[in-house]
Parts: structure tokens; sequence; C-alpha cells
């Protein structure tokens, strides 16, 4: 509905004897376009949904949270954009891509200047540890919840491992192409029952 369809509604909602009155109605459409407020309600709404937060938006929607936007001392082997030699080998997967390719490139950009000593998420990385820290934040740390966390976040490439002596593992896939996994490892953030110790094993 737009702001006059809006306005327009309420002046209907005048009673027969009052809406042919001029004065009737452009008192009612004074006080619904204040109601209304061009519809800035939805825009404020809109700005805490989080599959359409961006920039500032998301960084808000993300210290609700916890979820932090740079870490430090974080490092993972991210795949750069490189144009590699010919005479390179083995010859490098990080570049343009063909349009046929089925898969979408993954590379990221770095300049040979830049010695990164913080990692920072991008929208789409924060968006989803947001996600991550509120399913973690709505479980009751049962296995049998943190086993559908991981299965929803991590699918088949990490599985956990009661050893019943107050200790869990968590066994992560070195083929996991996502670094979700690492970024949860490294703010500490791998859900776990009360008082039971958290080993991780890459396989």
């Amino acid at each position: 509905m737009t702001v006059e369809e809006q306005i327009a509604y309420y002046v209907n909602l005048l009673v027969i004897q009052y809406k042919v009155l001029p004065n009737a109605t452009g008192t009612i459409r004074a006080l619904a376009s204040e109601v209304v407020a061009n519809q800035i309600y939805s825009q404020v709404l809109n700005g805490f949904n989080l599959q359409t937060a961006i920039g500032k938006q998301l960084d808000i929607l993300a210290s609700y949270v916890g979820a932090p936007r740079t870490i430090a001392g974080f490092g993972p082997s991210t795949p750069y954009f490189a144009f590699p030699a010919y005479s390179d080998t083995p010859i490098a997967d990080t570049g343009f891509s063909f349009y046929a390719d089925t898969t979408d490139p993954i590379d990221f950009w770095l300049l040979y200047s830049v010695v990164p000593t913080t990692f920072t998420l991008s929208d789409g990385q924060l968006r989803l540890l947001i996600q991550y820290l509120i399913a973690v934040h709505a479980s009751d740390h049962s296995l049998n919840s943190i086993d559908l966390i991981l299965q929803t976040f991590f699918g088949a490439n990490c599985i956990l491992i009661d050893n019943e002596d107050m200790t869990i593992t968590y066994e992560h896939q070195l083929s996991d192409p996502d670094i979700l996994f690492y970024i949860v490892e490294q703010i500490n953030q791998l859900p776990h029952p009360a008082g039971v110790e958290v080993i991780v094993t890459e396989v």
C-alpha cells in the first residue's frame, strides 16, 4: 500500500454524512498523514531484516548476538585472485572463469602490499555468522540440538562425537569449502553442554 492509499483508506472510514464535508475529510487526511509518516516505520523495520541488511545495518544486528565484524590474529587460508604465469606448477585455480563453468569462482581480492593482521568478514560471511549465533543462543545445548545446528550450517563437513567422559569432539572435514567453522572456532562459539570440554579434530 502506498502512502496515498493508506491516507485514502482512513479518509474513507468517515461516516457518510461527513464524507462530503471538506473540513472533515481534510482533518482526517492531516491526522492520517502524521500517523502514516511516509511509511518510516516500514523503513525502520526493513533496516532490521537480516536478509536485506548490509554494511552498518548488519553491524548493528551482529552486535545484538555478539558476532564480530573483524577477528584479530585470524588468518584463514583464503584463495585470493591471481594472475598465474604459464610456467607455474601446479597451475593455480584462482582467476577468471568461463561462462560455461557450473560453479562461481570463490576468489577474494588482495593487494600484494597488504599484510593483514585482522580478518574482516564480508557481509555474506557476517550474515551467516549471525544466523549461526542466533541458532546457538536459542539452543538448549543438548547433543540433539547441537547436532541440528551442525547439520544446518556445516552439513556433512562436521560431526559431533560424545566421548562419554565429559568431553565432546568436533570432527571437521579439511575439505570443507567454507570458513565458517574456523571463524566459529576462533571466536570460541562451538556449542557444548555445561561443564563439558570441547576437542576439535581435522580429518
